[in-house]
């Protein structure tokens, strides 16, 4: 019987193994590998953490522009505030009077202060408002209209019209006059008896 060890058909010198010089080349391309891998997970979080900050300018910038829509803000030029809620982000506005009177050109400016290395971070939104002080705004306080009957029992109406709680005479468009609906004339409804 022959050993497997002595196999004729086998060349002599020749050894099944990986040499030195192949086990070099893989490991340099592994590392070539991984070194490309890194430096794009690096610019994708780079792209991530800009496109985080672009959303939150867009949101600051949506809400300062509705506070100015809602008369919060004062509808007049202003410079650079900062939000007390984000200090690295600054807003501006620029309000322009527009062809129509009490109707204006908006726009809010949003802009964050580079503290790191990074692309820099603006946003902006026009839009046409009408002016809160014409219009009414969210400061304004309503008026309640109180009645007292004759027979000394005291009553209140409680009830402000908001049509004319919240536009003044003079409004730029017209308002179509308020339908009123009959209330019925007996003031109860009949009772089931059981």
């Amino acid at each position: 019987m022959t050993s497997p060890l002595a196999n004729p058909t086998r060349k002599r010198g020749v050894r099944p193994a990986l040499t030195l010089l192949e086990v070099v080349i893989a490991l340099a391309i592994f590392l070539l590998a991984m070194s490309v891998f890194s430096q794009m997970l690096l610019r994708n979080g780079e792209i991530a953490r800009d496109i985080k900050r672009q959303n939150l300018a867009t949101r600051l910038c949506q809400s300062k522009l509705a506070e100015v829509v809602a008369g919060v803000v004062p509808l007049a030029s202003q410079g650079d505030g900062s939000f007390d809620e984000e200090p690295d982000y600054t807003w501006s506005l620029t309000a322009d009077n527009g062809s129509v009177v009490g109707l204006w050109n908006v726009t809010v400016n949003v802009a964050r202060q580079q503290t790191d290395s990074g692309n820099p971070t603006q946003c902006s939104l026009t839009q046409m408002v009408l002016d809160p002080s014409i219009v009414g705004s969210t400061q304004d306080a309503p008026s309640v209209s109180g009645t007292t009957a004759g027979s000394g029992d005291s009553t209140s109406s409680g009830a402000a019209t908001p049509a004319a709680a919240a536009t003044p005479a003079a409004t730029p468009a017209a308002t179509p006059a308020a339908k009123s609906t009959p209330s019925p004339t007996s003031g109860s409804t009949p009772a089931k008896g059981k």
